[in-house]
C-alpha cells in the first residue's frame, strides 16, 4: 500500500479526518515561515490530503498527540513541535543519558557536554513532525527518508519511509503480517547514530 489515496482511506478508517490537500502556495508559505523544505514524499502526501488533528482543549498539550495542522494550526504549537527533538536531546545530554561516540569523549563538565552535543545537533538534518512524536528528516531532500520516533532518550525507527510509517502507526498489529518494522533504513547523519549505538 503505497499510493497516497490508499493511505488516506486507511487513515479515515481509523477515525482521521482528511481535508483537501495543501496547495503549492500553502506549501511554499509553510516552508518559508518555518525555514525548511518538506521532503518530496511528505510534500506529496500533504498535497493529496491534509490529516486534521482532533484537539481537545480540555486536555493540556493534546495538540502534541496528533497530526500537525499545517493549515489552521497555531504558530506557537507548530514551533513547539519543531523544537521537540532539540528539547529531548538537550535534556538527555544534561541527564547523562545520551552521548554519541562520534562526538568524542564526553567532557566532565556538564555545560561543556551540552554545548558540544548541541553543536552536533545544530549540524544535524532538521526533523519535521508528522504525528505525535514521529518525525521525518528534511534532508536529504529525497523520498524514502526513515521516520523516527523521539521521546526523551528513546530514539527509534518507526518506518522505513512515510508510507511504511503510516501503515505501522495506524494498522493494528494483529492485521499486519510481519508487523515488526524491518530495515534496511536510509542512514541519516546524527539521528541514525542513536539507533546504531543503542
Amino acid at each position: 500500500m503505497t499510493a497516497w489515496s490508499d493511505l488516506f482511506v486507511l487513515l479515515e478508517r481509523h477515525g482521521v479526518t482528511i481535508e483537501p490537500g495543501l496547495s503549492a502556495a500553502e506549501v511554499r508559505t509553510i516552508e518559508a515561515d518555518y525555514a525548511f523544505r518538506f521532503p518530496p514524499d511528505l510534500r506529496a502526501f500533504l498535497m493529496t490530503g491534509l490529516p486534521i488533528p482532533i484537539i481537545d482543549e480540555t486536555i493540556p498539550l493534546s495538540y502534541l498527540r496528533s497530526f500537525v495542522d499545517w493549515r489552521h494550526g497555531k504558530r506557537e504549537h507548530i514551533l513547539e513541535r519543531l523544537a521537540w527533538p532539540l528539547h529531548d536531546v538537550e535534556f538527555a545530554i544534561k541527564q547523562q543519558c545520551m552521548w554519541l561516540d562520534a562526538w568524542g569523549e564526553r567532557p566532565a563538565d556538564r555545560d561543556a557536554a551540552v554545548e558540544r552535543g548541541l553543536r552536533a545537533f545544530a549540524a544535524a538534518p532538521r526533523l519535521i513532525p508528522i504525528y505525535s512524536h514521529r518525525f521525518i528528516p528534511a534532508t536529504p531532500h529525497e523520498v524514502d527518508n526513515p521516520v523516527f520516533s523521539i521521546y526523551g532518550i528513546d530514539i527509534m525507527h518507526y518506518g522505513r519511509n512515510l508510507a511504511d510509517y503510516v501503515v505501522h502507526e495506524f494498522v493494528p498489529r494483529s492485521h499486519l503480517i510481519g508487523a515488526d518494522i524491518q530495515g534496511p533504513f536510509k542512514v541519516i547523519p546524527f539521528w541514525s547514530g542513536f539507533i546504531e549505538q543503542a
